[in-house]
């Protein structure tokens, strides 16, 4: 069985639930476990069975959810010091 392509943290599926604001028996019935469930995994007290990884997965991909969103960096202005320069 293909593993998920998702390493989820209680953090990453809070963070799922919070931008679908959804509450967490609605995140359970989208994913097919209770609201028992949901709380545990937030709680840091159980993990997520792998089938309900792919299910975090494909729920994240169907729904453009990005666990990282890349930074913007800044170039120095031409001429700025550099950081550090006294």
């Amino acid at each position: 069985m293909p593993s998920a392509a998702i390493d989820w943290t209680l953090n990453q599926i809070i963070g799922l639930r919070r931008y679908l604001r959804l509450f967490q028996r609605e995140l359970a019935g989208r994913l097919g476990v209770t609201e028992q469930t949901v709380w545990e995994w937030e709680a840091g007290r159980t993990a997520p069975s792998m089938a309900s990884l792919k299910r975090l997965d494909e729920l994240a991909r169907s729904e453009n959810f990005r666990l990282t969103r890349p930074r913007s960096v800044r170039r120095p202005r031409k001429g700025a010091p550099e950081i550090g320069d006294g």
